[in-house]
């Protein structure tokens, strides 16, 4: 499977796989690979598409608090800008 071929333990491989899902409309596998996110500090970047994916499926409070962790972190921050303007 795709996963297997991108890497099931890393969390940007598995944000990303989950954005595209989400974007092509397949809601179920996005929510499928979120789900084998097993990191509870992720980057600041994996957590803007987490957040993105459950806004998305009315998860407000979810989505918020992702938000929110995004907000208090530090480091890259790719999608800051986009964020903002959100």
């Amino acid at each position: 499977s795709l996963l297997e071929q991108v890497g099931a333990t890393n969390p940007l491989a598995l944000a990303t796989l989950a954005w595209a899902h989400h974007r092509a409309g397949e809601q179920d596998l996005a929510v499928e690979t979120l789900g084998q996110l097993r990191s509870t500090n992720l980057e600041r970047d994996v957590a803007f598409f987490v957040a993105r994916i459950q806004e998305s499926r009315g998860e407000k409070e979810l989505a918020k608090a992702f938000y929110d962790a995004i907000e208090k972190s530090k480091g890259d921050f790719y999608h800051q800008a986009r964020m903002r303007k959100e």
